[in-house]
């Protein structure tokens, strides 16, 4: 598989801005579906490059489903406590999102999805991964995902590397004086045609979304009180 150049700049984006990687890091990778292994490849090179030491993990909700068709609570337990050691010793953390059926768990149970969100996903994620690591996630453009947006493929993948290659830096700028006056606003009112809507944010904190923790990116939210 030739790497795409577009993924190489985007693999220097992840790494330089979205996780600051810098040598003696510990990355852990975890890459979801077959076409996502071009940018998965280019981010191995890149991160060996510049000094830091990767760990790869090939995953895909075909091959999870398969697991969860089958597994117990324990081996869910197991699984979380081998995937919690690994993201223990992480610095940084880049999860590649490519698989090509977005429904290849729909036929799992519930329940059984329940658990393990409850048993694997929580512990190893929202607690390691969310609250230690310096980590960033995004999508890989396939068929698929062209499918849902009515587009072809080449159509979306050109979409997609335009707007996960902005200059993030340069929009931080722009998004810190918006949320500057988004904390500093009270009443917000939202006039459309048959739309007149008005409550306030005052003391809530607005966030802005600069391509740290997802790609692409580019929004300042907040909520009413």
């Amino acid at each position: 598989m030739i790497i795409d150049p577009r993924d190489q700049q985007l693999a220097t984006q992840l790494l330089e801005y979205s996780v600051q990687a810098k040598t003696g890091d510990t990355l852990y990778l975890e890459v979801k579906g077959i076409e996502a292994l071009s940018l998965g490849k280019a981010l191995i090179a890149e991160a060996t490059k510049r000094g830091v030491s990767p760990f790869w993990f090939y995953n895909d909700e075909s091959l999870q489903r398969q697991f969860l068709l089958h597994a117990t609570a324990d081996q869910i337990r197991r699984q979380a406590e081998l995937h919690g050691e690994l993201m223990k010793q992480a610095d940084v953390y880049i999860g590649v999102r490519g698989s090509d059926n977005p429904f290849d768990l729909a036929d799992i149970p519930k329940d059984t999805k329940e658990q393990f969100n409850q048993l694997f996903y929580h512990p190893v994620h929202f607690e390691e991964r969310v609250k230690r690591t310096r980590w960033v996630v995004l999508r890989y453009p396939n068929n698929g995902m062209a499918a849902l947006a009515e587009r072809s493929r080449e159509e979306f993948a050109d979409f997609y590397y335009r707007v996960c290659l902005l200059n993030y830096k340069k929009m931080q700028e722009g998004l810190g004086l918006l949320q500057s006056k988004m904390e500093a606003t009270n009443r917000v009112r939202i006039v459309a045609p048959d739309t007149d809507l008005r409550f306030s944010i005052e003391g809530i904190p607005a966030l802005a979304c600069d391509g740290k923790y997802n790609i692409p990116d580019g929004e300042v939210f907040t909520a009413p009180v």
